[in-house]
């Protein structure tokens, strides 16, 4: 036999369990979408545009600078 013993003279009453909070991502998406809209409409022109190749100052385009020291590469304008 079980002995309710455990109980005796304790009410028990219902817990109500909390539903946890829901995330809204909404807001997140919606400022994604607007972001990828402001980057679309800035950038739209350029695509219709031909490619530059406006880096002919750099030091990898000059041939001497294949064995030259770091110091030539950083100042950039030096001749090696």
């Amino acid at each position: 036999m079980k002995s309710s013993k455990t109980n005796r003279g304790k009410a028990s009453a219902a817990v109500a369990v909390a539903e946890a909070p829901r995330r809204k991502f909404w807001p997140f998406a919606a400022a994604i979408a607007a972001a990828l809209i402001v980057v679309f409409q800035v950038y739209w022109p350029v695509m219709s545009g031909p490619f530059m190749l406006d880096d002919t100052y750099l030091p990898y385009m000059n041939s001497g600078y294949a064995g030259a020291p770091l110091k030539a590469w950083i100042e950039g304008g030096a001749k090696p």
